[in-house]
């Protein structure tokens, strides 16, 4: 579905338990049993079922986000993107659930002290209720690779953005 040939998918469940340092310009991840010495801005990390959460700040509201280095969209309710115009349609697909196609909206968000855009679709209205029982109102994709390289210290709950 994706148009290439896939050997593995790395996911949380082993991510969880090491560090990385993802240089996304350079195609380069490194891999380490301890935290990387990274200079730029920390950000706290909370672990839902071994999936990593952020405080992600919206329209100058905190909303604890789900961070899924696969996606490529990001996820906000409707609520928030309503108040945006749409700049296209994207399909997505999630397990389960099959492809799916979403209306995509340009939203400013702040992580930190660094603003930044990312592309962000609505979920199926079954995965925002599911959203809804962890507690999280959105799911941050690779938009954050966009603007840093990103040190993920997940054996000390954090991340670590560093501008390019």
């Amino acid at each position: 579905m994706i148009g290439t040939e896939i050997n593995i998918l790395l996911g949380a469940d082993i991510l969880k338990n090491v560090n990385f340092l993802v240089e996304w310009d350079k195609k380069e991840i490194q891999f380490s049993s301890t935290p990387f010495m990274c200079k730029g801005v920390p950000i706290p990390v909370d672990f839902y079922m071994g999936i990593p959460k952020i405080d992600l700040k919206v329209n100058g509201k905190e909303l604890k986000v789900f961070l899924d280095t696969g996606a490529k969209l990001s996820y906000l309710p409707l609520e928030i993107t309503s108040r945006y115009k749409p700049v296209g349609t994207a399909q997505d697909f999630y397990p389960g659930l099959g492809q799916f196609t979403t209306d995509i909206y340009e939203v400013g968000v702040e992580l930190g002290n660094h603003s930044f855009s990312i592309t962000a679709g609505n979920l199926p209205e079954l995965l925002q209720m599911t959203l809804a029982m962890t507690n999280a109102k959105g799911i941050l994709g690779n938009d954050i690779f966009k603007n840093f390289n990103v040190c993920f210290n997940y054996t000390g709950n954090e991340i670590v953005l560093v501008e390019k």
